[in-house]
């Protein structure tokens, strides 16, 4: 092995110590060894001596399946520059860079949503349900509600789709924009930076561990859902309207993401996303003053939905059941908008 080979190995192996690898119980072993791989974008030797250290591996010989969250928590924090969660994030978090005007600024896109059985066809009377996109929280607005498969119902909350089997879609047209501000309340900027300075670190987590901000706190690591109910339940234990919300972050993935809305002593609703803050730090430049926008002010790459952080965005019932659905996105950015008043919280 070359000492550059070597020294590569090393940062590999020191992040493999530094995370925290998802537990048994809620490990999801999914990705084959050409899989992992690929994500990481390592090579085999190094992969084998991850092995060897403790990465968690189940099944023997073609049939070995990683975790998806321990591999992209092992690139994130490699420090290789190579793996795909460093690329992605980075190219994602690209506009963290540019002046701060740009953060705010409306902008608008063409989003789909769509709703797939989970069992792959549907059984008798099926019926979806999607918690709506709200932007007009944050000063945007949703228009041109429209399904090739028929009539859209919308209300303040929830979007209906046709009745029709296996899969549904819905477009619509969105304005959304941000807003500069800043937490007033010494108390709650006491309890926001203890997640940002010296706290938690950031890791992407299965949906049956981000519900229990308790455990995920225990073990060191928070993703965006713990991290806005631990602040829900801290900011209301002392007397603040907080509420922790789900919607999607828009750009390269569409991901979804939660965070914190809660009101300040000065009556105004901030949003808090001291996660998002965690993850930029992670990422090469300067992005001192994203960090700060993000504790207090709301970015107009960021979608609110007409749901709780630890909700589903989607509902879908057929043959007798109704199950909680994911909801594949494509948001493209279009033509600029003009934005509305904010709203209040639930």
């Amino acid at each position: 092995m070359s000492a550059v080979t070597a020294a590569q190995t090393d940062r590999w192996l020191a992040a493999l110590r530094r995370i925290t690898l998802v537990p048994p119980a809620h490990r999801e072993a999914t990705v084959d060894r050409a899989g992992a791989l690929g994500l990481l974008r390592c090579p085999a030797e190094t992969l084998e001596l991850l092995v060897e250290a403790g990465l968690p591996v189940s099944g023997a010989g073609d049939e070995r399946r990683f975790c998806h969250y321990d591999l992209i928590n092992l690139g994130l924090y490699s420090g290789s520059g190579n793996s795909l969660p460093e690329i992605g994030w980075e190219f994602a978090f690209r506009f963290s860079l540019k002046p701060a005007a740009t953060w705010t600024e409306p902008r608008s896109w063409r989003m789909t949503a769509t709703l797939r059985c989970p069992d792959g066809g549907c059984g008798t009377d099926p019926g979806w349900l999607l918690h709506r996109p709200v932007p007009e929280l944050t000063g945007g607005a949703a228009s041109g509600w429209t399904s090739a498969a028929g009539p859209v119902t919308v209300t303040d909350d929830e979007v209906r789709l046709p009745a029709v089997p296996d899969l549904a879609a819905v477009e619509l047209d969105l304005v959304t924009a941000g807003r500069a501000d800043r937490i007033v309340s010494p108390r709650l900027a006491r309890l926001f930076a203890g997640i940002r300075h010296g706290g938690p670190r950031f890791q992407m987590l299965p949906s049956s561990w981000q519900v229990d901000p308790d455990d995920t706190l225990a073990n060191g690591v928070v993703n965006c859902v713990s991290a806005s109910l631990y602040l829900e339940r801290e900011c209301r234990a002392v007397g603040y309207e907080a509420y922790a919300r789900r919607g999607w972050l828009i750009g390269m993935m569409d991901l979804d993401h939660a965070w914190l809305e809660v009101r300040d002593d000065d009556g105004r609703i901030k949003a808090v996303d001291p996660v998002m803050a965690l993850l930029a730090r992670l990422l090469p430049g300067d992005r001192t003053a994203f960090e700060e926008f993000c504790i207090g002010s709301s970015l107009n790459r960021v979608l609110p939905c007409a749901c709780r952080a630890e909700g589903p965005m989607a509902v879908h019932r057929c043959g007798g059941r109704t199950r909680p659905l994911a909801v594949s996105t494509t948001i493209k950015p279009l033509r600029p908008g003009r934005p509305r008043v904010q709203g209040a919280l639930p």
